[in-house]
Parts: structure tokens; sequence; C-alpha cells
């Protein structure tokens, strides 16, 4: 899997995280473009949003749209800080 890519934006502050990935062997492939901007909670807006497009790896063609809007960034991340420590140390 390629590294992260990341855009920073000055103003108003944020960033845009780009993840990518596929299972081998699987009929699709995902990329999915999380952003966070600070200031949104001044503005009563969400601080973080993020689109993910499933792919066809036979078609290339867009199969679902997941609209993150914040949710499954916040969910992963809280499930990932619930795991024991040493399931972390397994893949490295």
């Amino acid at each position: 899997m390629p590294p992260v890519g990341f855009l920073h934006v000055d103003e108003p502050p944020g960033d845009v995280h780009i993840k990518y990935g596929y299972i081998n062997g699987d009929e699709y492939y995902v990329l999915k473009v999380a952003s966070a901007f600070y200031n949104n909670a001044e503005l009563n807006l969400p601080v973080n949003n993020g689109v993910i497009p499933v792919s066809s790896r036979q078609s290339d063609g867009i199969e679902y749209i997941l609209l993150d809007e914040g949710w499954l960034t916040d969910i992963r991340t809280a499930a990932a800080g619930q795991l024991p420590r040493s399931i972390w140390r397994i893949g490295r």
C-alpha cells in the first residue's frame, strides 16, 4: 500500500489525507479522502469530513460512494484506540 497522501491548507487552517488500498483477489479497490478544517466548529459545521469511492477492479467503474461526514473516521479512530497495544505490534 502506498504512503498516505497529504495536503496542507493554510487558510482556513486544515488538512486533507488521501488513503487507498485493496485486498489481493478482491473485486474492489477503495480511496478515502478525509479532511479536517479546524475553524469549522466556530461556524457550527463538522470539523472533519470525507468521501470513500469504492471502485471495481475489473472495470474501474465506481460502484459505491460512502459519504463519511466524519462518522466513519471517528468510529475507526475510536475502535483503533480500544485495541490492546499487543495487537498493534503484530504487524511490526
